[in-house]
């Protein structure tokens, strides 16, 4: 994105030309450009190959080129591939033209000579990953049970933040083909991203409804507040639980 001059040539936007434009308005504001008044998106004239955008933010003017001008649900198609080693295979045999890794997969990727076309925490984008999920029955019909299951997560979250050697070996042995190497670099990282006290996020569901949306309209219309229960894990913070694991 680049600053313009104020004489350009423009159309509206239409057709399959269209993006998410609150999307933008979010993306320029995290990046420290905020603006007062509504955000105003034009097409400039020619290069339908290649979109070129003519972006108002306020007394700010931008151009927004579409790198590769692919449009969801025409231009792509997700497949579920399996776990993250078989969508490496699938990447490499050339069943799909592109696939999503977290660490280690990403740095084997990249060895094996992929680009990185996106990153997604650059980027902000957030969404459900690794989640403990249970019926809302279970919730009001057995609590000890999910009691017991929280901690076993949260203990397990602390071994690995605290025991790099212990974590690395467990890795080796369900992680077969990564070099060390490989691991040694993804344990900082990882251990980074854990959270000693992981509380569910509004934000990812919500997030995770707007993917879901897409697909499922419907999906728009629930509360997220709703799919959520931080209480128990707040309650296990509280009791001290969680600040004996690393005073050990």
């Amino acid at each position: 994105m680049s600053t313009v001059p104020h004489q350009t040539n423009t159309v509206p936007v239409g057709g399959a030309q269209q993006f998410d434009q609150d999307g933008l308005a979010a993306y320029l504001r995290d990046q420290g450009r905020p603006f007062q008044g509504p955000l105003r998106v034009e097409q400039l004239t020619g290069g339908q190959s290649n979109p070129t955008y003519l972006v108002t933010a306020g007394a700010e003017r931008y151009v927004l080129r579409s790198k590769l001008n692919l449009v969801p649900d025409r231009d792509v198609k997700l497949l579920p591939v399996g776990e993250p080693a078989l969508a490496l295979q699938s990447l490499e045999r050339g069943v799909v033209d592109a696939a999503s890794f977290s660490m280690p997969q990403l740095l084997v990727a990249k060895r094996m000579g992929f680009r990185e076309l996106v990153n997604y925490d650059k980027l902000g984008i957030v969404y459900p990953y690794n989640t403990a999920t249970t019926l809302r029955q279970t919730v009001s019909k057995n609590p000890e049970l999910l009691e017991k299951v929280s901690k076993t997560i949260i203990e397990g979250i602390s071994i690995f933040k605290t025991n790099k050697e212990k974590s690395l070996a467990v890795w080796k042995k369900y992680l077969r083909g990564v070099a060390d190497d490989v691991l040694e670099e993804t344990y900082p990282n990882t251990r980074s991203e854990l959270e000693q006290v992981p509380i569910p996020s509004l934000q990812v569901i919500k997030s995770g409804l707007d993917i879901l949306s897409l697909q499922y309209p419907q999906a728009k219309q629930t509360d997220p507040n709703l799919i959520i229960d931080p209480s128990f894990v707040r309650r296990i913070d509280q009791s001290g639980f969680i600040g004996s694991l690393y005073k050990k």
